[in-house]
């Protein structure tokens, strides 16, 4: 036999060996037809996906289909095999079930059938024997599904159950569960959009206790130092600085690859918040002292956060030294950043030079062209004159600004850029109490680019406009119904990407 007919005869053998040895035993049978229909599912999704991340109609119905169809066969199957009988094919068409309905979950809210991955992923969690950590994800599904179709109250009630049903958020081999973990702080900052100041400190206290507990209850383990690590950031969210330094304090391990960030978190602190800037200035110079010459960014970092500290304790002349330090000495760390000429300008500002001031700042929107910085700039400067009554210098910028912000708006048109640009239009506008200019700008944004971070600001300084300044609490209620939905799909798309590219 030559070795080219062996190739082609061995795969054949193989096929037929399973064959006959399925043909006497249903169940498994059952569970190959099962696998080839997931396969035979996942590769159209593939090559679908291959040419067009986003499926057009035709291939989402298509492929939602197959996975239907697949489903369908499997719950099926299940309640004709005898689990005692046959425990193997039984658990893994419970498996292929929970691969397959996953699929399909994915694929009904990428076409916003909110109600039907409802109904497939809670028909899921409570007839299908899941392991724990893919019943995790199932959880948090299920209650980011119901969150879209605009079922808060139940999605609320489906996290706090999955947090207690994980209690602690720890797999069989006692690593954390990441999106049991975090829940507690993405509840807190869902309900600090859409409730109320007494809902959102409810969220944060039951956070805090959350990880609290966690920490007493898993001293000196991975589960202590995650928790502190979150507790940090809910802090920091909620403006508790002096709890942040704490937890900060018990994460400062010198052996730990996060050291040095969180030194340098303490002193930003100490610096920024607190305005204890010696002790600011102390850590940044120990932070310093370990480096190198090797270490070019950091210590361009470290004495850009040192000039900061300066200025705001009003020693512009030795905080422009360090600006002009890191000029000198890291140039291309200077050139790649727009914020060293803004501070730079800022300082001649703060020391009453405005002349010189207006200068830098001029230097900045030519050179940094597009950045937050060269917008941020614009806007503060039309502030300026408007405190200093100055009206032909505000009118002056004013124009100057909108020209700006449109031409960033035309050049970015499609990308981030242009998003951008918008949201810095539409607060120019607001400044000029044209509220209702820059409502149709921040509504336009969300439209454009509904799932992006500055498509959520838009829509949440929209919202805010129509309430407080604009006096249409109905237009108000409509956009908070869908920044609630886009609160999870955001996540949830995140998530379906990731999956759907394995």
């Amino acid at each position: 036999m030559t070795h080219d007919k062996k190739i082609i005869l061995y795969p054949t053998l193989l096929l037929l060996f399973v064959l006959a040895a399925c043909s006497g035993n249903k169940p498994m049978q059952a569970r190959y037809e099962a696998e080839q229909m997931f396969h035979k599912a996942e590769n159209s999704l593939k090559q679908a996906r291959a040419f067009n991340p986003k499926l057009s109609k035709t291939q989402q119905n298509e492929i939602q289909t197959s996975f239907k169809a697949l489903v369908d066969f499997c719950y099926d199957q299940l309640s004709k095999t005898d689990s005692a009988l046959h425990p193997v094919e039984f658990n893994e068409f419970n498996y292929i079930t929970y691969q397959a309905t996953t699929r399909l979950s994915q694929l009904y809210y990428l076409s916003n059938q909110f109600n039907n991955c409802v109904e497939i992923t809670n028909r899921l969690l409570t007839e299908i024997n899941i392991p724990m950590t893919q019943k995790a994800a199932v959880y948090i599904n299920l209650g980011q599904a119901l969150q879209s179709a605009g079922q808060w109250d139940s999605s609320y009630a489906v996290y706090n159950n999955a947090l207690k049903h994980f209690s602690p958020p720890l797999s069989n081999t006692k690593e954390i569960i990441g999106s049991i973990f975090n829940l507690p702080l993405y509840i807190y900052r869902v309900v600090n959009y859409i409730k109320d100041n007494q809902a959102t400190n409810k969220e944060i206290f039951k956070a805090e206790k959350y990880y609290l507990d966690l920490i007493q209850a898993f001293p000196n383990q991975k589960l202590e130092i995650a928790s502190r690590s979150n507790l940090a950031k809910l802090y920091e969210e909620t403006n508790q600085w002096e709890k942040e330094l704490a937890q900060l304090k018990l994460l400062t391990n010198p052996e730990s690859k996060s050291y040095a960030t969180v030194l340098l978190k303490t002193a930003d602190i100490y610096g920024g918040k607190l305005k204890q800037h010696d002790t600011a200035l102390t850590i940044y110079d120990f932070i310093y002292d370990q480096t190198t010459d090797k270490d070019g960014d950091m210590r361009a970092v470290l004495l850009f956060k040192k000039s900061l500290v300066m200025i705001d304790q009003a020693k512009y002349d030795a905080a422009r030294t360090l600006l002009h330090q890191i000029k000198n000495d890291y140039p291309l760390v200077y050139d790649q950043s727009a914020l060293f000429q803004y501070n730079l300008a800022r300082s001649f500002e703060l020391q009453n030079k405005w002349n010189r001031a207006e200068q830098e700042y001029n230097l900045l929107l030519e050179k940094f062209k597009g950045s937050s910085e060269s917008m941020m700039t614009l806007l503060y400067i039309v502030d300026y004159f408007k405190k200093q009554k100055n009206d032909s210098e505000k009118t002056r910028w004013f124009l100057k600004a909108d020209k700006y912000f449109s031409e960033l708006i035309q050049s970015g048109r499609g990308s981030l850029l242009e998003a951008r640009a918008m949201l810095y239009q539409a607060d120019l506008y607001n400044r000029d109490n044209n509220f209702n200019k820059s409502a149709e700008i921040l509504t336009a944004i969300f439209n454009k680019y509904p799932e992006t971070d500055p498509g959520k600001q838009a829509l949440i300084k929209a919202i805010r406009l129509y309430q407080y300044k604009l006096d249409d609490s109905q237009k108000a209620d409509s956009l908070l119904g869908i920044l609630k939905l886009t609160l999870a799909k955001t996540v949830v798309n995140s998530n379906t990407q990731d999956i759907l590219d394995n």
